[in-house]
């Protein structure tokens, strides 16, 4: 079974609750990282990619799952990174990650009445709000 903070799921309610996500936003250092960032002396910046992240990935939009990538840094190596295994909806630069997560679903014309997308804007103040 899956724990929730709210309940337990079996393994088959937690898949049919999965069943009407049409859209995953990540961040990247941390997620897709380990959180380090490399800058070389001429100043390049580069970041490690594990492999299975980025298979993950793939399945995930195979299944037909769009994938939006929103970072607070610019950095080329993710732009690259995240172009090589086919998303299109990457944010970098981003100050208000909430903001850059409404400005993609309305481009892709995906409602915010979601409980998964309240429930993600509380999680973003709250992890917001422990950084500061």
């Amino acid at each position: 079974s899956i724990v929730t903070q709210e309940s337990t799921l079996t393994k088959n309610e937690f898949n049919h609750s999965l069943q009407n996500i049409n859209l995953f936003a990540f961040d990247v250092d941390g997620v897709f990282t380990d959180g380090r960032i490399y800058i070389s002396d001429s100043g390049v910046e580069s970041k490690d990619f594990h492999t299975h992240d980025g298979y993950g990935i793939r399945q995930l939009i195979e299944t037909g799952v769009e994938v939006a990538i929103i970072s607070g840094r610019n950095s080329a190596a993710v732009e690259q990174r995240m172009l090589d295994l086919g998303i299109d909806n990457i944010k970098l630069g981003c100050n208000d990650k909430v903001l850059a997560f409404e400005e993609i679903i309305t481009k892709k014309r995906m409602g915010t009445n979601n409980p998964a997308f309240k429930n993600l804007r509380v999680l973003v103040k709250e992890s917001q709000a422990e950084v500061k």
